[in-house]
């Protein structure tokens, strides 16, 4: 499924903010569904997160939601 352009705003704006808290050294460890970086490869139940970032007890999952797509199960 295509994603919207505001769906792909708020996976961009997820992956920045996680950009800025994580050291600059391991920012090639998070995985984004953003065209530019690792598609998420990680698998939780049977989904697929928007941005995933793991490394030395840090656990980040994020999943971008629009106001219309707020109240679904999951992406």
């Amino acid at each position: 499924m295509s994603e919207s352009n505001e769906h792909i705003s708020l996976v961009n704006l997820a992956f920045n903010y996680i950009k800025s808290i994580v050291p600059n050294n391991l920012n090639a460890l998070i995985e984004c569904d953003n065209g530019v970086s690792k598609k998420p490869s990680k698998v939780i139940g049977n989904f697929i997160p928007d941005v995933y970032y793991c490394f030395n007890n840090l656990l980040i999952i994020g999943e971008a939601k629009t106001y219309h797509d707020y109240d679904r199960p999951h992406s």
